[in-house]
């Protein structure tokens, strides 16, 4: 089959010279799929806008979109004002325009920096809280906004953070011990992201890696990502799901998001405890199945999310990868939508079809991606020989290199004889490798 590549505006992000599409990480999520479908549910039954707070390192005023005037904070170094690249990014990704943000119906309470004590009982001033928090800065094992956290989520308050970028460093405890919901990163091909912190805890992986698009603080289209991208992710998504449930407590929302999850590679090579991989649209459509069911029936609501039933969706019929390449780039655009909300609700052979049609487009990575949901199994000796490439072209980081005590004696051979990186690199990938 000859490739047909539809054009976009956005340059495609590579690895290993694969490309995923521009905006691979809310495709995957389901972001378009829920606004679109939000806003007629928002309209039927008069749904009322749910509050978001943002905690950063700061923000550039001229590049967040508001909902009212609020304070819009800039990142500081001392006296020293800089470009709020990393706060700018986080924003838009939750609210900003068109492909970048995951919510376009919400009160956007605060942009608040890293003071996170400070800004809490500045809601309680105000009598206005927020029914999400994102935050992508860690605590620094700060006792207090744990104490802070259990406070928030007796409120209702959801608050996702990131769970941290040093592997194989572990989680902060305060951090795991608190009532914050955790969110690691996983790649454009499926794979947790290298530098993602492992624990139990963390109770999903989101797209994000190094690859995600958003905004940075020039105004500028940008890749940003790690645990940082994917925690806004998945926070826009439970305040989604919070305009149909605006009394969704952490517990519930935890339970929500992991029995909605596609399964990871940890739990194909057979360790379910490890976070699963978000997949946001499965987990508004049950949210919407018990919505319709139990209105505000908080008791109704928990029950409802507890039943597995409510996870199990009918299988459409499969649309097939011929039958759609083919067609113009209008038509393609739609048919892929269709068969990724096919995929969403569990439908495996449609997940094979639309790698297809990927692969024919020249994204290899949304292929392996949704082969990769398709299978229940793992192929090690593809990751190993990806792995090996990495190595040898000197990548410092990279998803398959979090398997590495997954392969053959082969990767050491290669990082004792072929290395492309440096002795310190190359160490640090041996003694992963003999984990």
């Amino acid at each position: 089959m000859e490739s047909q590549t539809c054009p976009s505006e956005f340059p495609a992000p590579s690895i290993l010279g694969e490309k995923a599409t521009p905006f691979w990480a809310q495709e995957y999520s389901g972001a378009d799929l829920i606004k679109e479908e939000l806003r007629e549910l928002v309209e039927q039954y008069n749904l009322e806008k749910q509050n978001l707070a943002i905690f950063d390192l700061g923000f550039e005023k001229d590049h967040v979109m508001l909902t009212e005037e609020i304070l819009i904070p800039p990142q500081m170094n001392g006296n020293r004002t800089m470009r709020a690249n990393h706060g700018t990014a986080v924003a838009n990704l939750l609210y900003g325009p068109e492909n970048y943000g995951t919510v376009d119906y919400l009160n956007l309470i605060m942009l608040g920096p890293s003071f996170y004590i400070y800004n809490f009982r500045k809601f309680e001033q105000n009598n206005r809280f927020p029914k999400v928090i994102s935050n992508s800065v860690g605590w620094r094992d700060n006792e207090k906004v744990s104490e802070l956290s259990q406070e928030a989520s007796e409120r209702g308050i959801l608050w996702f953070l990131a769970a941290g970028n040093k592997y194989p460093n572990p989680v902060s405890q305060v951090e795991k011990n608190s009532k914050a919901i955790l969110v690691g990163s996983f790649a454009p091909s499926g794979l947790q992201s290298f530098n993602t912190q492992v624990d139990d805890k963390i109770v999903v992986l989101a797209p994000a890696n190094n690859e995600l698009a958003s905004i940075d603080g020039n105004g500028n289209h940008h890749l940003f990502g790690e645990t940082s991208g994917a925690t806004p992710l998945v926070a826009g998504t439970l305040l989604n799901i919070s305009t149909l449930l605006p009394s969704l407590k952490r517990d519930e929302a935890i339970t929500l998001i992991k029995k909605s999850s596609f399964k990871s590679i940890e739990n194909l090579l057979g360790d379910s405890e490890k976070p699963g991989l978000l997949n946001g649209y499965k987990a508004f459509l049950v949210a919407k199945k018990v919505f319709l069911k139990c209105r505000s029936n908080e008791e109704c609501i928990k029950e409802e999310l507890a039943k597995g039933e409510n996870y199990l969706f009918s299988s459409s019929e499969v649309m097939k990868c011929e039958s759609v390449i083919n067609k113009s780039c209008s038509e393609k655009k739609d048919l892929i939508k269709e068969m990724r909300k096919r995929v969403f609700l569990g439908n495996a052979e449609q997940a094979k079809e639309l790698a297809c049609v990927y692969l024919n487009q020249g994204y290899e990575k949304n292929a392996e991606y949704f082969n990769l949901i398709a299978s229940q199994t793992v192929d090690l000796d593809k990751m190993e020989e990806k792995a090996i490439e990495a190595i040898k072209q000197g990548i410092l980081t990279i998803s398959y290199y979090k398997y590495l005590n997954h392969y053959s004696d082969k990767v050491i051979q290669v990082l004792n004889s072929e290395s492309g990186l440096r002795e310190f690199h190359t160490n640090r990938l041996k003694e992963l490798a003999s984990d």
